[in-house]
């Protein structure tokens, strides 16, 4: 008899409804999504049960990713958080590698990631489309 393996927790944080549902879209099927419309609701939430992976967005009001980071990094080190921003610099680069973020994506890469791993094309409205199919 075979036991199914707990799927991994996925924390999922931006203050844009828009890229909080297609990462939700994206990952559903492989991990238990949760979703954090703020760096404070994020932290809040990896303070009562620590994410095995964190995706947040850099600019958010409030909290930014990089203090997402800074902040899921001190309750466990061991999750590993990627960092998406459609506004890369090196200053804030530099800060996601220092305080540990396993990526630091721009969108456009990530999406062109996304698009070679699965063979979809990673917008909300295709993303929508190839899981409606299913």
């Amino acid at each position: 008899m075979t036991t199914a393996l707990p799927a991994k927790r996925l924390l999922v944080v931006d203050d844009e409804e828009g890229p909080r549902e297609s990462l939700n879209m994206i990952f559903c099927d492989d991990f238990d999504v949760t979703i954090a419309t703020s760096g404070e609701e994020a932290i809040e939430f990896s303070t009562e049960n620590p994410f095995d992976v964190v995706i947040t967005d850099i600019r958010m009001r409030g909290m930014s990713g990089i203090d997402v980071l800074r902040e899921v990094k001190k309750i466990d080190v061991h999750t590993e958080v990627i960092v998406l921003t459609a506004y890369e610099t090196l200053d804030t680069a530099r800060q996601a590698i220092s305080f540990g973020a396993s990526e630091y994506l721009i969108w456009i890469i990530f999406r062109r990631w996304w698009t070679v791993a699965t063979g979809i094309t990673c917008s909300p409205l295709s993303v929508r489309q190839s899981f409606d199919r299913t």
